[in-house]
């Protein structure tokens, strides 16, 4: 992808979970949109892509397991573009973290 495209797409996502949080449920952020995220990053080659990758599918699962709502449920998309994040990490010094996010 496009540089910094997957840092952007995570703004929008940060923005979109304050403006819910703030009271606009038309910015409820769901599995779809936070997965999306994960598989910029995942697409993105860029260093710590598998660690922001982690770090979106932790806090949506915190997200979920707070709330229990379906709506931010992680499903196999979400676990694939995660993997997808470690699995295609180009930056040689990013490996083994990526290697060891892929089997926590």
């Amino acid at each position: 992808g496009e540089k910094g495209a997957a840092a952007r797409a995570e703004h929008i996502l940060s923005v979109m979970e304050r403006r819910y949080r703030d009271g606009d449920n038309d910015f409820k952020p769901n599995t779809r949109t936070f997965t999306s995220v994960i598989d910029a990053w995942a697409k993105s080659g860029e260093p710590g892509a598998a660690q922001r990758a982690e770090h979106i599918l932790n806090t949506m699962q915190s997200l979920y397991e707070s709330s229990n709502d379906l709506d931010i449920r992680p499903n196999v998309h979400t676990s694939n573009a995660v993997m997808n994040a470690c699995a295609f990490t180009r930056i040689e010094q990013d490996r083994p973290e990526a290697l060891a996010i892929a089997f926590r």
